[in-house]
């Protein structure tokens, strides 16, 4: 401790730049920082309340688990593995938070891009990224038209249109932290319906920590 040269009297201590408060993300384990443990956590804990609301739209956080993981599904069914770049030409809309949530569900990775990119930047964007896929909304499609698309995008998504998957045809899977995917193809575990059913064929889905997400 120093003291003022005038006075001898101990010198104040400086009030800190930064709040002291504890940091709850940063104080869970690092396997518990997962989109999936996250909104589960969440989810268990507000249950119905709303999480997100857009206009007349409102998502509880039970929903929005539930929407992360069909998207996670239709991805899956579409071929996406856990680290393929998913390139995203969307505003602000619920499809582009559903897009983004459900590649961290699957271990996908989402490349959000600017809405005003167009021709060369738009096409090098593509390149750079490295995107196996891009997902549009319907009044952006016709940006792409005319762009010498590079090959390693080898599919176009338009929201509502061709993406994703009506719900129907998508598995509810859900994330239990607990099965290996592994061990799911091992045992064929129980889906939702309470049949046996061999994932293999249905929804082989991981998340960014190897772990199964099932029914």
């Amino acid at each position: 401790m120093t003291s003022t040269p005038s006075t001898g009297r101990p010198c104040a201590r400086p009030e800190p730049l930064l709040p002291t408060h504890r940091n709850a993300l940063r104080d869970m384990p690092a396997a518990d920082r997962t989109v999936p443990r996250l909104l589960q956590r969440q989810a268990d804990r507000y249950g119905d309340k709303p999480l997100v609301v857009c206009g007349a739209t409102s998502w509880s956080y039970r929903e929005v688990v539930e929407r992360a993981a069909r998207m996670a599904g239709a991805l899956r069914k579409r071929g996406i593995e856990p680290g393929d770049r998913i390139a995203i030409l969307c505003g602000n809309r619920l499809e582009l938070l559903e897009t983004v949530l459900g590649c961290a569900w699957s271990g996908a990775i989402a490349v959000p891009l600017n809405t005003a990119l167009r021709a060369a930047g738009l096409r090098h964007a593509l390149a750079d990224s490295g995107a196996r896929v891009i997902v549009v909304e319907p009044e952006l499609a016709g940006v792409l038209d005319g762009i010498d698309l590079q090959a390693s995008l080898r599919e176009r998504w338009i929201v509502g249109e061709s993406f994703p998957a009506p719900e129907a045809a998508l598995p509810k899977v859900t994330y239990t932290g607990r099965t290996t995917w592994q061990e799911a193809l091992a045992t064929h575990q129980v889906s939702a319906s309470g049949q046996r059913a061999d994932l293999s064929e249905q929804l082989p889905l991981t998340t960014p920590t190897g772990e199964l997400i099932e029914e």
